[in-house]
């Protein structure tokens, strides 16, 4: 029997500031940006095996594996344009936030016998792997004009995105000796695989 267990977490955090200056042929306009955003990650593993000697003529192996992550994100930004004369000509203020989880399961089962006659045997094996993931986004952003006929815009938008997916495997294999050296295999596969958004 062996087994492990992993874990990781991760954050980080950034600051940006900007100032750019704009000629045109016939005025200038000063642009000034500021944007911070933050990380946050976690992960966690688990895997496992083990072999169960049943007798001295047969063996099952089962190693399962478990995984869960989860990101948060978020980044606020705002930025404002000034002409030559410091009179304000847009502005915009946003704040998006973004949240992922993902969850995998997979496992393996594998069954081995031997039979009287030597040489000949049988196995079965079945595989599975599930993963459902979620994601979370809101996204909040105003730009006002106020020099131009543009419209302002204001949005506030959210969106949850869920994905899910299935998939097993049968397998069943037989193994005939027809001579000391020569042997004939017969098998049956048999999958399904099921996904959804």
């Amino acid at each position: 029997t062996n087994g492990s267990y992993f874990y990781s977490d991760s954050s980080n955090e950034n600051l940006n500031r900007t100032k750019r200056v704009n000629l045109l042929p016939d005025n200038l306009f000063t642009t000034e940006s500021q944007t911070t955003s933050k990380n946050d990650q976690s992960n966690h593993s688990f895997n496992m095996g083990f072999e169960v000697k049943i007798d001295s003529t047969s063996t099952l192996w089962v190693s399962p594996s478990l995984s869960k992550s989860t990101s948060k994100s978020r980044t606020n930004s705002s930025e404002n344009s000034i002409d030559e004369f410091n009179d304000l000509l847009n502005e915009s203020f946003s704040d998006n936030y973004s949240e992922n989880n993902n969850l995998s399961f997979s496992n393996r089962i594998y069954y081995f016998k031997k039979l009287k006659q030597k040489g000949r045997s049988f196995n079965i094996s079945f595989q599975n792997s599930n993963q459902d993931s979620e994601t979370d986004n809101f996204i909040n952003s105003e730009t006002y004009f106020y020099q131009s006929a543009q419209n302002d815009d204001v949005r506030n938008q959210t969106r949850n995105i869920r994905g899910k997916s299935d998939n097993y495997n049968f397998n069943l294999n037989y193994k005939e000796p027809l001579t000391d050296s020569l042997s004939v295999n017969f098998g049956a596969d048999y999958q399904i695989a099921k996904s959804s958004d």
